[in-house]
């Protein structure tokens, strides 16, 4: 189960991040969540596509509503664990979702909440009469979450959900366990109950277990997040090359932009270069009034001088091969009468 705040909000393409994230809860046999103040940054529209993936994953809150005070989903979900019915239920705290609206991030606003409490109040009691077990997802911060469990009375765990740092075994109030499982998906928290036959809970164990070495990769789920990372990567980097270009372009049509922009996509061709002897080069060729953008570092022989300027990537006037005769208009100067091509370009054209 998840207690929300499991979406991409900051990152490239964090929407599709977030469609990835969710995809991969389903693998790995997420059953229920609950919805957190980064899931709704979005809006309510691509909120429902993205929770409609995976059908199989419940939904639940007790108190997230429209704007007209309608529930958007069920106020709890009751699984048979072994013949042990376990009920689940959960709310969301309505203040990160307001500083978002206040920040300018949240892109629609389409929500609205009941008081955390009183909805709480409300759906425990109904809820205890039909499970063994009852169990709050709580999207609230930690001192928040303390605060609610001390003041409402049968929940048998409370897994928090707003950023609710790392405990390695759940803390108790009460009879209630209160379990807190890291950020960034570093941890995974297990909590087991012992149960008599009356269905009574008797005892408890739990634990969060750091993800790191000691935990197995599945090999399929590996192949699964590699390729996405490498498709991931391949895209940020273009996005990134564009944006460059439509940078320069911001700042005028003909722009000398400096290797180090280059560097962005093309990065070992950039470590080969900064080792040569271009880079320490003193540019005798080239005219001094080559107009630079500002800021741009354009000591020694750069990418620009032999490929063009960086303003016009992506057109027809960047030279993608750099040929002979190009190397000679540099290289036929006194001193330059034993210039070897043919041993350049064998040795790569970078160094």
């Amino acid at each position: 189960m998840d207690a929300g705040n499991f979406a991409e909000i900051k990152d490239f393409e964090p929407w599709k991040e977030t469609e990835f994230i969710y995809d991969m809860m389903a693998k790995c046999g997420t059953e229920v969540v609950t919805i957190g103040d980064r899931e709704m940054v979005a809006g309510l529209k691509p909120l429902k596509g993205l929770l409609s993936r995976d059908p199989g994953i419940k939904v639940v809150s007790a108190n997230i509503t429209d704007k007209s005070g309608n529930l958007l989903w069920d106020k709890y979900a009751i699984f048979d664990k072994a013949g042990i019915k376990v009920g689940v239920t959960a709310v969301t705290g309505a203040s990160a979702y307001s500083f978002n609206l206040t920040r300018g991030i949240q892109k629609s606003d389409d929500f609205g909440f009941k008081d955390s409490r009183e909805s709480l109040r409300e759906v425990i009691p109904e809820l205890r009469k039909k499970v063994d077990v009852v169990v709050v997802l709580l999207h609230e911060t930690p001192g928040d979450a303390r605060r609610i469990v001390d003041e409402i009375p049968g929940m048998d765990v409370v897994v928090v959900g707003h950023n609710p740092g790392y405990m390695f075994n759940p803390d108790r109030i009460g009879s209630t366990l209160i379990v807190r499982g890291g950020n960034r998906g570093q941890y995974l928290a297990v909590t087991e109950l012992t149960l008599d036959q009356d269905h009574t809970i008797v005892d408890y164990n739990g634990e969060g277990k750091p993800l790191g070495k000691t935990v197995a990769k599945d090999p399929e789920l590996e192949r699964i997040v590699t390729e996405y990372q490498n498709d991931r990567k391949a895209r940020e980097a273009e996005a990134k090359r564009k944006k460059a270009v439509d940078d320069a372009m911001l700042q005028g049509t003909e722009h000398f932009l400096g290797a180090e922009k280059c560097q962005r996509c093309h990065s070992d061709e950039y470590t080969a270069w900064a080792e040569s002897g271009h880079a320490k080069a003193l540019l005798a060729k080239f005219d001094q009034d080559l107009p630079i953008a500002d800021g741009v570092d354009a000591k020694g022989v750069q990418c620009e001088h032999c490929h063009g300027l960086g303003t016009f990537h992506g057109t027809p006037e960047m030279v993608t091969k750099v040929d002979e005769k190009l190397c000679r208009s540099c290289h036929q100067a006194e001193g330059a009468e034993d210039f070897d091509y043919a041993a350049v370009l064998a040795r790569g054209v970078h160094n």
